[in-house]
């Protein structure tokens, strides 16, 4: 057990220093510094020396996992900053409105890679899972491109799509069983707006299901002011989580 915290924190440590600190050539530089250091440690022989050495197996791991996961995955989501293309976008979730259309989530393929992305329509429609969009989009690479990084990232959405031109919009023949957490979100939010009264029923989504995207906005001020938004945000996190696996 201590050795599988001892590698841990090598690992944590890497995944700090690989969003926050460095990227690209430098996490497979930071890399071999930490397996060198790793030969050394082993070779101490000593108990202190194995403990570093699993502190730096972590890193090693850390830092190579960072380095082919942004050389093969996210390079080309990052060389599609800025660019405008005709894309295919599958939703995997519910339409919101918004003040000008709609957004939604959804999964695009990019040189035979699947990126989640979240879109926006000027067009006040109503999307399900299992919908189809086409048309022209400009994409922007959320983790940092001609502009700064997003909160989305941390929600494994690496792209948003901004429409360019005409869009069509295919609706899905039956909503698959792959979309069953959506759907049961869905349900059980039509639900929460049945049962709560319009003052309240803002933070009852917020606390089941982390959606606070109807909190007012001078609520989500005072609850950050006051150091407590973590109340509304968390709970429904981890409900969310569990979602997910199922």
């Amino acid at each position: 057990m201590r050795k599988l915290m001892l590698f841990t924190i090598g690992f944590t440590a890497a995944c700090f220093a690989g969003v926050y600190l460095a990227s690209g050539i430098w996490l497979l530089a930071l890399g071999v510094a930490c397996l060198a250091a790793l030969i050394g440690a082993a070779c101490m022989g000593t108990a202190q020396g194995r403990k570093i050495a699993c502190v730096c197996f972590g890193c090693v791991l850390g830092f190579l996992w960072l380095f082919a996961f942004d050389k093969w995955y996210l390079q080309t989501a990052r060389q599609m900053d800025g660019l405008t293309a005709i894309i295919n976008i599958d939703v995997t979730d519910y339409s919101r409105t918004t003040d000008a259309g709609i957004v939604a989530e959804g999964k695009v393929e990019l040189e035979g890679k699947t990126y989640r992305v979240q879109f926006y329509l000027n067009d006040q429609i109503s999307l399900s899972p299992g919908d189809r969009v086409e048309g022209g989009f400009t994409l922007r690479y959320t983790g940092g491109g001609a502009e700064s990084p997003t909160y989305h990232r941390g929600k494994g959405i690496f792209l948003l799509a901004y429409p360019k031109g005409l869009i069509e919009t295919q609706t899905g023949e039956r909503i698959s069983a792959k979309y069953i957490a959506p759907v049961l979100r869905y349900k059980i939010l039509n639900l929460l707006e049945a049962i709560f009264p319009a003052d309240t029923v803002s933070f009852a989504k917020a606390l089941l299901l982390g959606e606070t995207y109807d909190l007012p906005y001078e609520t989500v001020t005072a609850l950050k002011t006051a150091g407590i938004y973590h109340i509304v945000a968390v709970s429904g996190m981890h409900v969310s989580i569990l979602f997910a696996l199922v």
